[in-house]
C-alpha cells in the first residue's frame, strides 16, 4: 500500500516532478539525471551511480544455465558448442590463462564475484573458451571433465589449477552438480563390482585348488589300498 506524501513536503525533482518525504532521497534521486559517468565494459551500458552499475554487471558474471527439467541442467550441447569444437580454426589461447599466477589475477580484475567464471580454458576442445561461456554451452562436457578429474586427478599444475577453480565454480549449481554426484555413484558401484568379480574370482580358484587337493589324496589311498592288496 503506498503512502501519501504530505502536502507539506518541498523536496521536489526539478526535472522530473517527483516529491519525495525527505531532501536525502532528493539528493539521491536527482544523480540520475546527471551524467552517465559509469559504462558497462561488457555492453557499454551506461549509469549514473556505481551501485547501478555493480548490480548490472552481475547480469554477465552470473552463467544462464540450461534445464531439461526442474533441478537438473540439459547436458546437450548447444549449436555454438558445436561450431565451436567442429571449426579448425582454433582460438589461440592468450599466455595469461596459461599461468596460474596471472590467470588468477585477470579473472579477479574482471569481476569479483564468481570471479572463476572469468576463466579462460586453456586445453581440450573448447580452448580459448570462458567458463561462464562453457557452462552455458556444454553441461555434459563440464560433467565429463570434472568426473574425469575427481576419479583420476591432473598432473599438470596449471590444468590442475583450472579444473579446481572450474569444479569451485559448478559446486555453486546444484542442478549440474547432480549429474557429477550420479556419475560418481556410477563409478563406485562398478568398481566395488569389479572387486566383488576379482574376490569370487580368487575363492573358486581356492576351492579349485582345494578339489585338487582332495583327488590327489583320493589318488593316493587308492594306490595304496591297491598295493596292500596285492602284496
Amino acid at each position: 500500500m503506498e503512502t501519501a506524501v504530505s502536502p507539506l513536503t518541498t523536496h521536489k525533482c526539478e526535472e522530473c516532478g517527483l516529491v519525495f518525504s525527505t531532501k536525502s532521497n532528493l539528493t539521491r534521486h536527482v544523480r540520475i539525471h546527471g551524467d552517465k559517468a559509469h559504462h558497462c565494459s561488457t555492453c557499454g551500458k551506461e549509469f549514473t551511480l556505481k551501485q547501478n552499475l555493480d548490480r548490472h554487471t552481475k547480469v554477465h558474471v552470473h552463467p544462464k544455465i540450461p534445464h531439461y527439467k526442474s533441478g537438473e541442467a540439459l547436458l546437450q550441447c548447444t549449436s555454438a558448442a558445436k561450431a565451436v569444437s567442429s571449426t579448425e580454426d582454433k582460438t589461440e589461447v592468450d599466455p595469461i590463462w596459461q599461468d596460474v599466477s596471472t590467470a588468477e589475477k585477470e579473472a579477479k580484475r574482471l569481476g569479483k564475484e564468481l570471479w572463476c567464471a572469468n576463466i579462460v580454458l586453456s586445453f581440450g576442445k573448447y580452448a580459448g573458451q570462458h567458463f561462464k561461456w562453457l557452462l552455458e554451452n556444454d553441461v555434459g562436457y563440464v560433467v565429463w571433465l570434472l568426473d574425469e578429474f575427481k576419479a583420476a586427478g591432473e598432473s599438470i599444475p596449471v590444468l590442475r589449477w583450472q579444473k579446481e577453480r572450474l569444479l569451485e565454480l559448478v559446486e555453486a549449481f546444484p542442478s549440474i552438480m547432480v549429474h557429477i554426484h550420479k556419475r560418481e555413484k556410477k563409478r563406485k558401484e562398478k568398481q566395488q563390482l569389479q572387486t566383488d568379480y576379482v574376490e569370487d574370482a580368487e575363492l573358486l580358484a581356492l576351492a579349485g585348488m582345494f578339489d585338487m587337493s582332495i583327488a590327489c589324496v583320493c589318488v593316493c589311498l587308492c594306490r595304496c589300498a591297491f598295493t596292500s592288496t596285492h602284496l
